[in-house]
């Protein structure tokens, strides 16, 4: 959220300045129309919050020895067997940069709901 704007702005105004800020900041050729730029954000929540449940899911097997490169690798090897299309995680880079943000994190907690654990004693 823009601490100056907050919430008090429409969802026109806030994608039309997402447009204009992606314009005037990219480095490459690009024609997207505003609506590309959302459905594009839409697929990018979806496809992360899926792996932040890989993640999750993985995590919560607590095991021993695993590094973060070994859990990562699991997660994108249950994001793809669990995919309809069977596609790999290609989002990565997205995600190393919305999994640590504040507002991503609180959203995760409310979509999550409490973590279970797989045994119950």
């Amino acid at each position: 959220m823009d601490p100056i704007r907050g919430v008090d702005q429409s969802q026109t105004s806030y994608w039309a300045r997402i447009y204009d800020y992606f314009h005037a900041n990219k480095s490459f050729e690009s024609d997207r129309t505003q609506g590309s730029l959302m459905n594009r954000w839409s697929t990018i929540q979806h496809d992360v919050n899926t792996f932040c449940g890989c993640v999750t899911r993985i995590e919560d097997r607590n095991q021993s020895g695993c590094s973060v490169d070994d859990k990562i690798a699991a997660a994108c090897t249950l994001f793809k067997s669990e995919d309809k299309k069977y596609r790999n995680f290609a989002l990565m880079h997205c995600w190393r940069i919305l999994k640590d943000q504040p507002k991503w994190i609180e959203r995760r907690k409310q979509i999550g709901g409490p973590k279970t654990v797989g045994n119950k004693k």
